[in-house]
């Protein structure tokens, strides 16, 4: 009987104590992009036609991570870093391999950013962002 009270007791006082530590940060809103990307060359350095992209991208402190898809069906991973001055740097990445470097600025007010890109065949042209807003 006193081993059945004392583990009855043991039941109660551990399913009263919780370990569960309050998180009192506050929680941090997504802020998405819709991510254009737009060839201003034709032809890259093979003769082939030159592809536009779009995607979305999410803005992380001061990092830039997404994906995106070209007029071709090529899948990218997008990573890049926005500094203190708003300038913004990164590339879209094929497994391992970085094709498009990209470089550009974001506006003050956060809501659009914009800039320019090249790839490893030769192609460039200009990007667009705009924040997308909640309905």
């Amino acid at each position: 009987m006193k081993l059945f009270i004392s583990s009855l007791l043991f039941v109660l006082i551990v399913g009263c104590s919780s370990t569960k530590v309050s998180d009192n940060s506050v929680k941090r809103e997504q802020v998405l992009y819709k991510l254009v990307a737009v060839a201003e060359t034709d032809v890259d350095k093979s003769g082939d036609t030159c592809a536009d992209a779009i995607g979305i991208i999410e803005l992380l402190h001061n990092k830039i991570v997404g994906s995106a898809s070209d007029t071709f069906g090529r899948h990218y991973k997008i990573s890049g870093a926005i500094d203190n001055n708003k300038k913004i740097t990164g590339g879209f990445a094929i497994t391992i391999i970085t094709a498009v470097d990209f470089d550009g600025e974001l506006s003050l007010d956060g809501k659009k950013a914009s800039g320019k890109w090249d790839d490893l065949y030769k192609c460039n042209g200009t990007w667009t962002a705009t924040k997308l807003i909640k309905s």
